[in-house]
């Protein structure tokens, strides 16, 4: 229940769905070698797949770390993660 409260906040911060569908920009699976996003995240949630808190953490964390790793500074997706 936590877990769906949590990934409902941080999803009306992106009302631009910057992070909603897997990346598909060109060398992004050089750089980010464990892609995430939040229809994954929705997915693990509703089929009960995180056997922790800690674990879906993770995972939203790990979000909004390929998204400072992968995108400049100035960048919408920098600023949206960096939020």
């Amino acid at each position: 229940v936590a877990c769906c409260g949590i990934l409902l906040a941080m999803m009306r911060r992106d009302p631009l769905l910057l992070f909603a569908e897997p990346v598909q920009a060109e060398g992004y699976h050089q750089i980010i070698k464990s892609p995430m996003w939040f229809g994954k995240i929705k997915k693990n949630v509703l089929s009960n797949s995180y056997s922790t808190f800690g674990a879906f953490m993770n995972d939203a964390f790990l979000l909004c770390d390929n998204a400072l790793l992968y995108n400049p500074p100035d960048s919408i997706y920098w600023k949206t993660a960096k939020e």
